[in-house]
């Protein structure tokens, strides 16, 4: 459990009274950066709820000033990789083992206008 605080931020993805997906962020030492997360329940894989949780996360974190998500994901976890890639934010990914370290750039409006840089 995560108690409600100005740092943290938690949204649900919902079909009727199902919970299909979660995602949230925490603010880092760095009021610039914080950590985020999204998890979506395996039968509904491929149907935008990884997305969209991440769109809404990223609009979130923006009233709150944050530049950039940093998130570890597991290398093998091509799916999460390919809604990253497609979002067209800007990252910087360092692999150890079988985690990559990832660092999303928030500043473009939306991930269209980081035309020019590096997509995930």
């Amino acid at each position: 459990m995560v108690q409600r605080t100005s740092a943290n931020y938690a949204v649900g993805a919902f079909e009727g009274d199902e919970l299909i997906g979660v995602a949230n962020f925490v603010c880092c030492d760095d009021p610039a950066v914080a950590e985020a997360a999204i998890a979506v329940a395996q039968q509904d894989h491929l149907r935008g709820a990884a997305t969209a949780l991440l769109r809404h996360l990223v609009h979130a974190a923006r009233r709150k000033r944050i530049r950039y998500f940093a998130a570890d994901i597991l290398a093998e976890n091509d799916m999460m990789l390919r809604v990253l890639r497609d979002s067209g934010w800007p990252c910087t990914k360092r692999s150890d083992d079988s985690v990559l370290h990832v660092r999303i750039d928030l500043s473009a409006r939306d991930g269209r206008e980081a035309a020019g840089r590096r997509a995930c």
